[in-house]
């Protein structure tokens, strides 16, 4: 197995997939597409999103409902991100980039979204090294929440496409200003006679701590009290003298 995932590449694979017309899976159609989205358009209203950035837009079909102001769409497929700016060319306020266009306008300005989104991806990050730099991409880039959709368990997947990562281990150690808030339970949970309308993956809502306020200042010292006036000097006491002979 480890040879297979060395040999395995995850961008290639999604890349032969698109261009052959393949599209992103049974999860970005149908129930399970409406699912995500109506819970994501749920979160933006609540918590007023402004700017989304998604890591692993795929075909576009899954953020067809999405309801975003100002969305990004990254992926590492030059193929699907084609189709998907002519697909969204009448939305206002989104793009499409591939990983490595982004990561270019990345080094020229560091800019973070309301949300960061990573839906039925990081299964698919078969190589180490692409896991781990994807998970760091997508928390940098969040400046409130990120929204994760995926398995949370570390396991071999019974196809070369797919590896599951316990992401939010990864979190707490690589990410600890960022913390789980809230895990709902998915009403489609997995079910092996009915494996399109059902899915091993369920939502994780990741919140960035507040920073902690900065330690305030010490407050100056009090000026010295004046020191007390001298006493008086005593009074110098004359004696005469006795004359001589006297």
């Amino acid at each position: 197995m480890a040879d297979d995932a060395a040999a395995f590449s995850s961008g290639s694979y999604w890349e032969r997939r698109y261009a052959a017309g393949g599209h992103s899976g049974a999860g970005s159609r149908g129930l399970l597409a409406n699912y995500k989205a109506a819970f994501v358009n749920r979160f933006i209203r609540l918590n007023g999103v402004r700017s989304v950035i998604d890591f692993g837009c795929g075909d576009g079909y899954q953020i067809e409902a999405l309801r975003a102001r100002s969305y990004l769409g990254l992926d590492v497929s030059p193929t699907v991100i084609a189709a998907c700016r002519e697909r969204y060319a009448d939305r206002a306020g989104w793009r499409f980039e591939t990983f490595a266009g982004h990561a270019r306008a990345e080094a020229e300005a560091q800019t973070e979204h309301d949300l960061a989104l990573s839906l039925d991806v990081i299964y698919h990050l078969v190589e180490d090294d692409i896991y781990d730099g994807y998970m760091r991409r997508l928390f940098d880039s969040a400046r409130r929440h990120v929204l994760v959709y995926a398995s949370d368990w570390d396991r071999p997947g019974h196809v070369p496409h797919i590896r599951h990562r316990w992401f939010s281990g990864w979190v707490a150690r690589e990410r600890p200003d960022w913390r789980v808030v809230d895990r709902p339970a998915h009403p489609y949970p997995f079910d092996e006679f009915n494996d399109l309308n059902t899915t091993f993956a369920s939502f994780a809502v990741f919140e960035r701590d507040p920073p902690a306020p900065p330690v305030p200042p010490a407050p100056p010292a009090p000026p010295a009290p004046p020191a007390p006036p001298a006493p008086p000097a005593a009074p110098v006491r004359r004696t005469r003298r006795r004359r001589e002979g006297a």
